[in-house]
């Protein structure tokens, strides 16, 4: 693997960002936070790592185009590109793969939900990304864990350990944590 794009809306993409730099030659990621992307930028230089941080609007369907090209021109094609649009609307899903197919740049696309989401928000964006030829739509749903008959949300190295176990499997659906039974999902 070359070069992994990530797109995060939601902030839960930056620890991430930086484990994927430790075993890809080029990460790019799109931060709608300005502080995230500064420290992204300060963390991966500290560590000589090479690593592409963008401030975009996500929900900006002009701004995300720009910075998506943008990451691509400085680090070339995506391989992977993986997503947390937490509640921008479906339409920035379809300027991603829009972008993506008029670079001709063909990618597995990591979907990053979370088991809270309005569910018809991550089935239009799934919807919409399926019927892109150059995507490989796939899912990473973020759900609860149970410990000791009490629930809670997965931490920060557990979503991201899971973000990347998910991307090395390769696996359609994968579930961080558990998503069933409803009734234990922690408030």
């Amino acid at each position: 693997m070359e070069h992994f794009l990530l797109i995060d809306n939601t902030g839960q993409l930056t620890a991430a960002c930086l484990r994927f730099a430790t075993k890809v030659k080029r990460v790019s990621i799109i931060c709608r936070d300005k502080d995230a992307v500064s420290t992204i930028e300060a963390t991966a230089k500290a560590n000589g790592q090479a690593v592409t941080a963008v401030h975009a609007r996500v929900n900006d369907e002009s701004d995300l185009r720009k910075a998506i090209e943008q990451a691509l021109g400085l680090n070339g094609p995506a391989d992977v590109t993986i997503a947390a649009l937490g509640d921008a609307p479906p339409a920035s899903a379809t300027v991603i793969a829009q972008t993506l197919r008029d670079l001709a740049v063909f990618t597995e696309y990591f979907d990053v939900t979370n088991a809270g989401d309005p569910a018809d928000l991550s089935h239009q964006r799934e919807g919409r990304l399926r019927s892109f030829e150059n995507v490989w739509y796939r899912r990473i749903t973020i759900g609860f864990i149970v410990d000791n008959g009490s629930s809670r949300w997965p931490n920060e190295d557990e979503v991201t350990s899971g973000i990347v176990r998910a991307v090395e499997e390769r696996s359609d659906k994968f579930i961080i944590g558990q998503t069933e039974p409803q009734e234990k999902r922690p408030a």
